[in-house]
């Protein structure tokens, strides 16, 4: 299921993020603190979910929010860097303006998402028709 394939691949980058010997341990309990609900949460909407065959354009969408959500998993990682904190404001303020925007498009995709299981699972489980109380 690739719901599932998603949340482990967001906590196998959150695991590979707090092995970096590079990054301060605060960074690390401040990424999750941010990560760890989003994470919980998603595994609970799962949970809930039944398994809902996809199509393979919205397989599409699948994939396209799992890798935006590594990007930016990466660029949040990347703000607490030297290299990061080095670049000129100008810089800076375009890469949160970068971080917001995908953000943005990681909620858009996850709305689309959850509207292809609502559909696909009265499409695929029809409502009796006439049906008496």
């Amino acid at each position: 299921m690739n719901d599932i394939q998603s949340v482990i691949d967001r906590l196998e980058n959150i695991n590979a993020n707090l092995e970096n010997p590079h990054m301060p341990d605060a960074i690390h309990v401040e990424a999750l603190k941010e990560i760890i609900p989003e994470v919980i949460q998603e595994l609970k909407e799962m949970k809930n979910k039944k398994s809902i065959a996809l199509y393979p354009h919205q397989e599409r969408v699948v994939i396209e929010l799992k890798e935006l959500t590594k990007k930016r998993d990466d660029l949040l990682a990347f703000f607490d860097t030297p290299t990061c904190k080095g670049m000129e404001n100008q810089d800076q303020n375009l890469l949160t303006i970068q971080l917001e925007i995908m953000d943005s498009y990681i909620r858009i995709l996850e709305v689309r998402i959850d509207r292809f299981h609502e559909l696909n699972y009265k499409e695929q489980n029809p409502s009796p028709k006439n049906k008496i109380c």
